[in-house]
């Protein structure tokens, strides 16, 4: 008779079927836990960044429009109602889209001599506060005097 020395014996086999077929340790189980929760506070905190970035592109986008039009509003006005040195407050018709307590002012000077000596210069300003910082759009322009007034 010739044996087969290559089988494992019975309870060996049925001891190795029962262990594979018991499941995941509990260092497993921990393990996976672990990796599962800095999964999640990483996507979190990554989600609420995106979504504060999102919020600051959107203000500075409005206050750039509505600086961009109180800039083209002063612009129509024209060359004489425009006074060297005055402010033009414009807060009451910034959008109320911008968080409370937002700041739109305008002034008027005189342009450096480089650009044009007669022509005014427009800073306009609008300020925001944001996240406890305040945030400001200032966009400048200028006006020329009317052809052949020098005034």
């Amino acid at each position: 008779m010739i044996s087969d020395t290559t089988k494992k014996p019975a309870t060996t086999v049925a001891a190795a079927r029962c262990k594979r077929d018991m499941g995941f340790t509990i260092v497993e189980m921990l393990v996976s836990m672990v990796v599962f929760s800095i999964a999640v506070v990483m996507l979190t905190t990554i989600f609420s960044l995106v979504q504060t970035a999102q919020q600051n592109a959107l203000y500075f986008t409005i206050a750039t429009h509505a600086a961009r039009s109180e800039l083209d509003r002063l612009r129509s006005t024209g060359y004489a109602s425009l006074s060297y040195g005055t402010t033009y407050p414009f807060t009451s018709s910034l959008p109320s889209t911008l968080p409370a307590n937002s700041t739109g002012n305008t002034v008027v000077a005189a342009a450096a001599p480089t650009y044009a000596p007669d022509s005014k210069k427009i800073d306009v300003t609008v300020t925001y506060p944001l996240g406890g910082i305040t945030k400001t759009v200032t966009i400048s322009g200028y006006v020329d005097p009317p052809s052949g007034d020098n005034t």
